[in-house]
């Protein structure tokens, strides 16, 4: 199963960038190649540090109230789907 978990975890890593591909090539297209690299670099930068921010976050909720991590994602779950409910996420 831990396996399973590593390789599902590579999967989502490596999919996930490839979405960015188009946007980023239609907001840099017309740059020089130094505008294009700062941009990737600073773009680097933030999605590293939310990534980060929310690691530290969810571990220390984690450890102070003892929740296992499918508690955690049904608690996403529910308060996603009550935010759509009242119509303050589409």
């Amino acid at each position: 199963m831990r396996d399973l978990f590593y390789a599902f975890t590579i999967f989502l890593l490596t999919l996930g960038p490839i979405k960015v591909v188009a946007p980023f090539f239609l907001i840099t297209h017309r740059n020089n190649q130094r505008t294009i690299l700062l941009f990737a670099l600073k773009s680097t930068i933030v999605a590293t540090s939310i990534a980060l921010f929310i690691v530290v976050a969810v571990v220390s909720t984690m450890l102070g109230w003892a929740l296992s991590s499918v508690q955690a994602g049904l608690a996403v779950q529910l308060i996603i789907g009550a935010l759509r409910r009242l119509h303050i996420i589409p």
